[in-house]
């Protein structure tokens, strides 16, 4: 298990660099909600080491208020309690407000105790990853960004996850070349962890086309 992290460096950029380490010839890059935000980094900045990219969730909101701007008031508007949450470091609220939004349905109140601490614990770095994935900072939605990118991807994402999900989605299959966009029926945001057979499915043809 790794340890805790420190909050003394951009998180995004931290695991970009951890993910390059393991990069010695082209490998095929699956990434899931945040994960799927870093995968789009390696694959930008190591195109030629990406085989095929699979793209499950991926929570970078900059896409979709870029193309789809209109749609920003709205999501701000249904995230604005835990946004509130997190300036006042009403830590426990932001977790349940978080888990609301973007969990797997279950009830806060029917968590045991250990998995809501270690929830309420981690919830503070999903606010030190905000400029990585409501802005732009690494020019990843410019014209021909991944022009580079040679291999397959799969875009991913639940029919019934957040509204805005769909939109990221779209805005990256038109900047992302060889992509294609796959819907999972009744899954969410956890949808490797509802849904892992469709989501291996998905992935494997990636893989071996």
């Amino acid at each position: 298990m790794s340890q805790d992290w420190d909050y003394s460096s951009d998180y995004q950029d931290s695991c970009l660099d951890i993910s390059a380490t393991f990069i010695s010839k082209p490998i095929h890059l699956v990434g899931h909600s945040f994960g799927a935000t870093v995968a789009l980094r390696v694959a930008h900045r190591y195109p030629n080491f990406v085989k095929s990219l699979s793209l499950i969730e991926p929570v970078f909101f900059a896409a979709a208020f870029a193309d789809y701007y209109k749609l920003k008031d709205q999501f701000m508007s249904d995230h604005a309690d835990y946004f509130k949450a997190g300036l006042d470091e009403n830590w426990d609220l932001a977790a349940k407000l978080f888990l609301k939004l973007w969990g797997n349905n279950e009830n806060w109140e029917l968590l045991n105790e250990s998995k809501r601490r270690q929830f309420v614990k981690r919830i503070p770095l999903t606010f030190e990853t905000s400029q990585a994935i409501y802005q732009d900072p690494h020019e990843m939605l410019k014209k021909k960004a991944f022009s580079s990118l040679k291999g397959k991807c799969s875009i991913i994402y639940g029919d019934r996850s957040h509204f805005i999900m769909p939109y990221i989605c779209k805005a990256l299959l038109v900047r992302i070349p060889n992509s294609e966009l796959k819907s999972v029926e009744n899954a969410g945001h956890m949808l490797p962890i509802t849904h892992p057979e469709l989501c291996a499915e998905i992935i494997n043809e990636n893989i071996i086309t």
